[in-house]
């Protein structure tokens, strides 16, 4: 156990992680004060009702099926949209974004998708669930993905927007819209694929489609 022990002991001193990929851990840490956690939830509020671009909607985790479109659920309005957007959320909100709080984000409002596969049912989650961005409070830069929030160190968020600058790219012209279709069984009413999507972006632009 001693030799255990000792081997437990110089490997929590290392610094040899700082040579890996896992040198990210002194750049981005998990926060768990719940009084900090509640404070970025309102401020995250505060952000989405003023109508700034800090924060953006997404699915979480990776799925490779196909889906038909996305939706809101916990509002007056269901449509639907071939985009996950803040946008689409803040229009859906109407004038009630004025009464918008932190409990409406966590367990009141959610995003919902339907999938081209019909085997596979809705997913829905949350709101904050559905949050992507970054804010700053009292002077330290703050991330939230997939509903937990982190602390990033600022140099690492200015490398990171470099680099996805240098890679931007406009387009040749306005992008397509999405085309709407119905099943062949008419039951079902949704957008094109993202595969679709993409090969009709490739014939029109004269591009070669990598998407598989």
């Amino acid at each position: 156990m001693a030799d255990i022990a000792e081997e437990a002991l110089i490997r929590f001193q290392s610094d040899a992680y700082k040579k890996t990929s896992f040198q990210i851990i002194d750049k981005v840490r998990p926060i768990l004060d719940q009084i900090l956690l509640s404070k970025l939830d309102a401020e995250a509020v505060e952000t989405i009702k003023s109508g700034q671009d800090n924060f953006e909607l997404s699915m979480p985790g990776w799925s490779e099926e196909d889906i038909v479109y996305y939706g809101f659920s916990g509002l007056h309005l269901q449509r639907r949209f071939a985009d996950l957007l803040m946008d689409n959320y803040r229009g859906e909100l109407g004038s009630d974004i004025t009464s918008l709080d932190v409990e409406s984000i966590k367990s009141k409002h959610g995003v919902f998708a339907e999938f081209a596969n019909d085997a596979i049912g809705k997913q829905r989650w949350s709101i904050k669930k559905a949050l992507i961005g970054s804010l700053i409070v009292e002077g330290g830069l703050y991330a939230i993905s997939e509903g937990e929030w982190y602390r990033l160190d600022e140099q690492f968020k200015n490398d990171v927007d470099g680099t996805f600058q240098t890679l931007i790219e406009k387009w040749p012209s306005a992008p397509l819209k999405m085309i709407k279709k119905i099943s062949a069984n008419g039951k079902k009413t949704g957008f094109e694929t993202e595969l679709e999507y993409n090969k009709r972006c490739a014939a029109v632009y004269g591009q070669v489609c990598l998407y598989q």
